[in-house]
């Protein structure tokens, strides 16, 4: 049975069992020298006490350095967890009394790897230190998250945005110095103001003047992607970054190494998977494209 979001005594039992194998994780990459920023859940458990009672962590996810994404595989093979193959990301599993499962990420959609590094939090705990984004980074990351990544969005990342911006000093200046160099303004524009809309977040009338996006068309999106929270826009993942970086499109032209991971082969056929790839993402990201549009037509 799933876990209710709303049953604490649950969530909290999940979490304290998730911190100790993020605790294990820690311990076992600081003796191979590989650092580990906390993203998301796995993040907020430690930056915020209210989390660790009312945030249902799912699975852990974790970032690398971009050199260390080699030795960090083998490592969380050696320490028990089993890679899931056929995903786009880097995913594992433990087994036991709880299934744990581990995200491991070399990088942030095009957030410069130095930029997430040089900015990074170490947060000190009662038995060992974290890294997680700097809070501003982070603003970005979530919006990116819940607004491109993701088809569907989870009402917890609006609370997760919404804690950043109560118990943090932001220069506002800088996530929309940042947001514009990565081409995200109106991502995040939109799930900020999402954001103050649900929680009532307390932001100064002059912030909210430059949370204003500049692109109607992106703006016009991104509303409707933020407010369609009961709903799943299927294959959004596949258009909606193309819209901010035109270049993503290349992506459908796959490298061997992704391959290999995601249609779990290697042998001499694997050329028809090059050949395939291309045609699988046009159709999805048109179907994708439809489904959007139909969305927006049953909101109107």
């Amino acid at each position: 049975m799933a876990l209710s979001e709303t049953d604490t005594n649950s969530i909290v039992a999940r979490n304290i069992v998730m911190a100790r194998h993020i605790e294990e994780l820690l311990i076992e990459f600081k003796k191979e020298n590989i650092d580990i920023i906390l993203l998301k859940g796995a993040a907020f458990i430690f930056m915020f006490k209210e989390s660790m009672a009312k945030r249902l962590m799912t699975d852990i996810d974790i970032l690398v350095k971009s050199r260390d994404i080699k030795k960090a595989q083998l490592l969380i093979k050696k320490i028990g967890y089993r890679f899931i193959p056929g995903n786009s990301e880097l995913v594992y599993a433990k087994e036991g009394g709880l299934d744990v499962f581990l995200d491991l990420h070399s990088g942030l959609f095009y957030i410069e790897e130095d930029e997430i590094w040089s900015a990074a939090k170490t947060i000190k705990t009662d038995s060992f230190h974290v890294k997680v984004l700097s809070s501003e980074l982070n603003i970005i990351y979530l919006a990116y998250h819940m607004g491109v990544k993701h088809g569907s969005i989870n009402k917890k990342w609006f609370k997760d945005m919404d804690l950043i911006i109560r118990n943090s000093a932001l220069n506002w200046d800088e996530i929309f110095k940042k947001a514009d160099k990565y081409k995200l303004r109106e991502v995040v524009s939109c799930a900020v103001l999402k954001t103050i809309e649900i929680h009532k977040t307390p932001v100064e009338n002059k912030i909210l003047t430059i949370l204003q996006p500049r692109s109607a068309i992106k703006a016009f999106v991104f509303k409707k992607k933020f407010s369609n929270m009961d709903g799943n826009i299927p294959f959004s993942d596949y258009f909606l970054p193309i819209l901010i970086h035109p270049s993503y499109a290349l992506k459908v032209f796959p490298s061997s190494s992704f391959i290999k991971k995601r249609y779990k082969t290697s042998g001499p056929f694997v050329f028809v998977f090059y050949v395939y790839r291309p045609f699988e993402l046009v159709f999805k990201g048109l179907r994708g494209l439809i489904n959007f549009s139909i969305s927006i037509g049953h909101k109107d």
